[in-house]
């Protein structure tokens, strides 16, 4: 019977213990936690960020495109028309260079004029137009013809 007398008693102080335990930690509870200033600082501030991004603060990288247009020229070509197009690749390059380097891929064929952007100055160019039908595939090509017609950007 000690025994047993040893358990209840070491029980009912484990009981107390923990009871107690509970009391102090919800009397100590404030409306405003470390965890919910921590949550509402950083939504605010997330709020701030998504705000200047938006609102075109954040864009610093992209206002030194304007600064680059001055180095570079455009041109315009009128887009051919071929029965059975489904779109228009242009292939264009410098006039001494061997190969096609640069292309502009599915051009729509209700694209009248297609303008060329961000050639170097002072370069002669030329260009071909490919039409691609249904399957994806180039049917027919224009002739070479020499971009003429550059402009400063």
């Amino acid at each position: 019977m000690k025994r047993s007398r040893v358990k209840r008693s070491s029980a009912r102080k484990t009981t107390r213990r923990t009871a107690s335990r509970h009391s102090m930690h919800s009397t100590f509870l404030l409306p405003f936690s470390f965890r919910r200033i921590i949550l509402v600082t950083t939504c605010i501030a997330l709020f701030i960020v998504g705000y200047v991004l938006i609102s075109g603060e954040g864009r610093q990288s992209v206002a030194g495109i304007a600064i680059t247009k001055g180095l570079f020229a455009e041109a315009t070509i009128d887009m051919p028309k071929a029965e059975g197009t489904v779109s228009y690749n242009i292939y264009y390059k410098e006039a001494n260079d061997g190969a096609y380097k640069n292309t502009v891929r599915e051009i729509p064929t209700t694209v009248k004029q297609y303008t060329i952007s961000y050639l170097t100055k002072n370069a002669k160019y030329v260009y071909k137009v490919a039409a691609v039908n249904t399957s994806g595939a180039e049917f027919w090509f224009s002739d070479e013809k020499p971009l003429d017609n550059l402009r400063p950007m």
